[in-house]
């Protein structure tokens, strides 16, 4: 048998350990595109089968860290997000990648899932505050700028930043 052909049994049979020593294998002999996509199929295996959210989200932030537009790795940080048990370990990981590529409408959702199901006040503020940012610097939609930086200011309303920002829009469209 080769390696893919044992993973397909492994898998089928359900034999999760032998899956593991399949994979680590397979990572020894592939390259490129091929070997992210094994050492994606580990991290989700480490995430699901074994539990271990922690070592998958290393796993995953290493796998963008070569290829930053891997959309199954991409997809699975969505995920933990939404899940929320570890949204605030796999959050980092995502947000990173999606302003280093740019990507600020997925980034905006990304933020939102995590407010979603984040319940520190200090915490909201803040990803309000970046959703403001995002909307203000790199979709110049300062109304939903500054709805972001209101939502900021009603989560924790010490949160100063939000309302310097709020404060610089208004002047900005008084100047008008």
């Amino acid at each position: 048998f080769s390696l893919d052909q044992l993973e397909t049994l492994y898998r089928r049979v359900e034999d999760w350990d032998a899956l593991a020593e399949t994979l680590d294998q397979q990572i020894q002999h592939k390259e490129g595109a091929a070997l992210l996509d094994v050492k994606y199929r580990n991290a989700f295996l480490q995430q699901e089968v074994q539990r271990d959210a922690k070592g998958a989200i290393e796993e995953y932030r290493k796998i963008l860290e070569v290829d930053p537009q891997h959309e199954d790795t991409l997809k699975a940080l969505e995920a933990l997000i939404n899940g929320g048990e570890y949204a605030n370990l796999a959050a980092p990981v995502l947000t990173d990648t999606l302003r280093s590529l740019g990507d600020y409408g997925r980034l905006i959702t990304a933020y939102q899932s995590h407010l979603n199901i984040c319940d520190v006040r200090s915490e909201q503020a803040r990803l309000c505050f970046e959703m403001g940012l995002i909307y203000q610097d790199a979709l110049y939609d300062e109304t939903s700028a500054f709805e972001a930086f209101a939502y900021s200011l009603s989560a924790d309303a010490s949160y100063l930043q939000s309302f310097d920002a709020m404060h610089k829009i208004v002047a900005q469209v008084n100047a008008w």
